[in-house]
């Protein structure tokens, strides 16, 4: 990039490309003043990111503005980057292996990129307007995702409020892994792929430490497959549908305070109890003192199993069923229970065909779920994915990928598994019920619970309407703590 450096007018540095200036040659800071002068907002931002501020002069200006703003800056080139300290971070996209979107909602979430100024260096976006659209193009993208992330968590926010107060009012019996199992785990989704690996799971089942996520237990309790844990994070009440099977033989369920479980079940079932380290359930299972592990927050439930694998074990990670991708006819192994459900309601218009044509082509979600799997950065030889090449329509980062006879030649070099009895891990449960009312008192749950409420409230900050609307939300969410409490 050629670049020229020269004295403005007044002495300070400017410089020019073909050119054209990117500061003016007569007074760069002066510029830069009326530019910070022009920046009109009702509301202080948390952060402020600048796009190509070239020189950087407009810092100075707008850090005396907003004092208390964290200001970032997305550089098209380096060779600026001798101003860089300036800033609290700088980004260059073209370091990133991943779209540049992705590593903006990664590194702020969606709350501070909703809320966020940005603000572009006019002279920098005329002299390099391919590079400048390309850039908004990934801003847009990445508050698009933080939209869309904030309108579903208000949505389900409150869902996970309730099931949390549930989950601590009927819970029985739990326990605790204080050290790690001594073999290899597996995984068990329920993608088309599995079928052809149950007969292989159940052959060496005596050797792996098994964990079936919820869409797969039907599938694993037909074919005779011990279940060690099964795992369930959705916060809706579909996933109930699968955990009914958990009865007959009282499996182990685990299971974060925000994910949806019938109240029988959770008097019933031994649950590992895990824990997000974020949000309101995090607060409240401090406060309820029991013992738990850690999980991780994912859009994918078979990623909170695989980091939750890790963690229980040094040894290898088999996963099966993890398609990720549309196939031909069913979109899981049978028998399913969602599916169960669907059957009676097929008709001669609205028919089996129909219906499994449709959900084909239904794949956005797996292509999100996917995504996160490739930014990963997994141990190298550790987790395995059993897919024939018949299923493999993606590849998943760092997981490797092996087929079946792949599989038996690393299974055969394990020993056996001692049998796990959760009772060795039991956890005497007394819950103290003031002490998690008494967190409900910290206002900090109605903004993790109202995010985009209150993500609208920052920047429009004397609404009335706003305010009498998240308190007649605060004061209804109340009153149904109150009865569960």
């Amino acid at each position: 990039m050629n670049i020229e450096f020269e004295d403005a007018k007044n002495g300070e540095l400017t410089c020019k490309f073909n050119n054209l200036y990117l500061h003016s040659k007569y007074n760069p800071e002066q510029e830069a003043l009326r530019f910070s002068q022009n920046i009109s907002l009702s509301y202080v931002p948390e952060i402020i990111i600048l796009i190509e501020p070239c020189l950087s002069y407009t810092v100075k200006f707008i850090r005396q503005k907003f004092p208390e703003s964290k200001i970032y800056a997305i550089r098209f080139f380096k060779e600026f980057k001798k101003s860089d300290t300036n800033f609290d971070f700088v980004f260059y996209p073209s370091d990133y292996s991943i779209p540049f979107s992705e590593i903006l909602y990664d590194y702020f979430g969606e709350e501070k990129l909703c809320s966020a100024l940005i603000l572009q260096w006019e002279n920098a976006a005329k002299v390099f307007p391919e590079e400048n659209k390309n850039i908004w193009k990934e801003i847009k993208l990445s508050l698009e995702k933080a939209k869309t992330v904030l309108i579903t968590r208000q949505f389900f926010e409150k869902k996970w409020f309730i099931n949390s107060l549930n989950y601590f009012k009927y819970v029985n019996k739990t326990f605790f892994l204080p050290q790690k199992i001594n073999s290899s785990v597996a995984v068990i989704a329920s993608g088309p792929s599995l079928q052809n690996a149950l007969p292989f799971i159940k052959e060496n089942q005596n050797k792996l430490f098994i964990i079936v996520l919820s869409s797969a237990i039907s599938v694993c309790i037909k074919n005779k497959i011990k279940i060690d844990l099964c795992l369930s994070t959705d916060g809706g009440y579909w996933a109930g549908q699968h955990l009914k099977l958990l009865e007959q033989d009282l499996i182990p369920l685990a299971l974060p305070p925000e994910a949806f479980c019938k109240k029988s079940l959770l008097e019933k079932l031994p649950v590992f109890v895990l824990n997000y380290p974020d949000g309101i359930s995090n607060s409240l299972i401090k406060a309820s003192q029991l013992k738990f592990s850690s999980a991780e927050r994912n859009g994918t439930v078979s990623g909170t199993a695989i980091t939750l694998a890790q963690k229980i074990t040094d040894k290898k990670i088999f996963c099966f069923g993890l398609d990720l991708s549309s196939q031909k006819g069913f979109q899981h192994t049978l028998p399913n229970e969602i599916e169960n459900n669907n059957q009676p309601l097929e008709n001669r218009i609205q028919n089996r065909m129909t219906r499994l044509t449709k959900s084909e082509f239904n794949s956005d979600s797996l292509k999100i779920y996917e995504q996160w799997f490739k930014t990963q950065n997994f141990p190298e030889n550790k987790i395995f994915r059993i897919i024939e090449k018949s299923h493999r329509k993606n590849q998943l980062g760092k997981i490797n990928d092996i087929d079946i006879q792949e599989f038996i030649k690393l299974i055969n070099k394990e020993d056996l598994l001692n049998n796990f009895n959760y009772e060795e891990f039991r956890q005497n449960i007394k819950i103290d019920k003031s002490k998690i009312k008494e967190q409900l008192k910290n206002e900090e749950w109605k903004k993790q619970i109202f995010p985009l409420d209150f993500v609208s409230l920052q920047r429009n900050p004397d609404s009335i309407e706003l305010k009498q609307k998240i308190e007649k939300e605060v004061r209804e969410l109340k009153e149904k703590a109150d009865l569960l409490l």
